[in-house]
Parts: structure tokens; sequence; C-alpha cells
């Protein structure tokens, strides 16, 4: 019954991640909720929206460590069975031979204590890092894709940062300095700022006789 279990999950892994080149985040089965044991975050599968998908997918891209539950007390280490999986199906190996082959290894099967993860539901970001950038007058302003936010437990996180329009009659003019604001999908309340320097376009061009 284990080892059917172990398969049935695998089985979602395979078919929706490894074998269609998917694998940025952890892929979503039916139950079992993902432990991040990199941060102590559970994250539920059940409530997994909004704010808390985002940071799973977020941890996941930046490698913390994952373990999913499998019921019965045991957890799967997910990120060893998904590299396993992944090197067998790339040797040749049948989708159905590489999960066998991942659900026969006994080294991926964990216990925990759940006591001392706290709930991706009660984690959110605190803080985002300031930008300072300089742009050339008349030339608009390259602002970063993302940004460093600290969450409310204490751990960092890069997420991505959509700026607001910016009128170019801010960036006209050398020595304007002025702010952009902008927007995370990990809160609604926290917002980002970058202050924006304008700097003289002349470019002094040195003659060598």
């Amino acid at each position: 019954m284990k080892k059917k279990t172990i398969v049935s999950t695998l089985s979602t892994l395979a078919l929706t991640g490894i074998l269609l080149g998917i694998v940025t985040a952890p892929v979503m089965a039916a139950k079992g909720d993902f432990y991040d044991t990199t941060t102590n975050v559970h994250y539920s599968v059940a409530g997994l929206t909004g704010a808390s998908k985002s940071n799973l997918i977020a941890a996941y891209a930046r490698g913390d460590s994952f373990l999913k539950e499998e019921g019965g007390g045991k957890f799967l280490d997910y990120n060893s069975a998904y590299a396993l999986l992944a090197s067998k199906i790339a040797a040749g190996f049948s989708a159905t031979d590489a999960i066998s082959a991942v659900a026969a290894d006994p080294t991926l099967q964990k216990t925990i204590d759940i006591t001392k993860f706290t709930d991706a539901s009660s984690v959110t970001v605190s803080s985002a890092n300031s930008i300072q950038e300089t742009t050339p007058a008349g030339t608009i302003p390259a602002l970063p894709s993302t940004v460093s936010v600290t969450m409310s437990d204490g751990t960092n996180m890069t997420v991505n940062v959509t700026w607001d329009a910016i009128d170019p009659s801010k960036y006209a003019v050398a020595g304007a300095i002025f702010t952009v604001n902008g927007t995370i999908a990990e809160s609604t309340t926290v917002k980002v700022t970058a202050t924006i320097t304008v700097t003289d376009d002349l470019i002094t061009v040195i003659s060598i006789d």
C-alpha cells in the first residue's frame, strides 16, 4: 500500500513535471502538503492560493528543500525524488520504470516533527528593499524586474515587481529626482519604491592629437 501511494504521487510528478520539462515549482498533487525544511514553513495544498502559492514557487526556485506528505506519518524527500526521477528518464528509462525505481528507494522516505513548522498563510511580506537608479536625461529608467523582500519570519526572498508607468516629463531634465512605485503579488500592503536621479545626457568627447 505504501508503494502504491508513492507511485501515485510520483506519477503526477512525472506526467506533469519531468515529461513536460516543467521543474520550476513543486507539482501539486490531489493531496499531501509540502514542508519547506529550509525555512520550516508548511504549505497546505488545500489553501495554496495567492501569496502562499507565489511564496512556494519562489522558495522552490531558490533551491529550498521540500518534503511532501505521503500519509501515515511518512514524508517524501521531494527534491531528491524529483532529481532521481529526472536522471532515470534522461538515462532512457521509461516513465513507468523511472517511477518504480524512485518508489523502491527507501532513502527517500523521511519523518519530521511537523510542530516546528509555521503555516505559510501566516508568513507575510514585512518590507521590500528600496531601489536607487540613475538615468540620462530623456532616457526612460531601466528598473529591475525583481526585488528582495523580508518576510515576517525573518527570511528573505526575491519576487517579481511591476512598476507604475513613468511620465516622460519626470526624466526630461538633468538634476531631477523622482520616485516610482512598484507592486508585488505577494503583498497588497507592502509597496516597492525606486528613487531615480536624472543625470546630464551630454557626452564629452576627448580628442587625442
